[in-house]
């Protein structure tokens, strides 16, 4: 998925350049997305959280000693931009009463 697009959805580019390797790679450790993006691999930790609450990234179950992580569906997108445009309706609302 291109990162540009990506960011005119409202990711930023780290979110844009992880969910994309996400979905061309594969699921992977935080240690290979780290390697792919040259994102430090602290920084991907924190990255990973923030688009596992916006619903596009998860954990998977494993038994292995090390965590991969997986790019939910680009439907996923879709139901974002819907909230955000939720959120400026009611932002514009509140502007509106003020």
């Amino acid at each position: 998925m291109n990162v540009k697009t990506l960011a005119n959805i409202g990711l930023s580019k780290e979110l844009a350049l992880i969910y994309s390797a996400l979905i061309e790679k594969g699921p992977m450790s935080a240690r290979k997305i780290s390697i792919e993006t040259v994102i430090n691999r602290s920084l991907v930790y924190k990255i990973l959280s923030q688009l596992e609450d916006l619903g596009l990234t998860s954990a998977l179950e494993h038994n292995e000693k090390i965590a991969k992580f997986t790019a939910q569906s680009p439907n996923n997108l879709e139901k974002l931009v819907k909230r955000k445009k939720e959120q400026v309706s009611v932002a514009e609302h509140a502007l509106e009463k003020a």
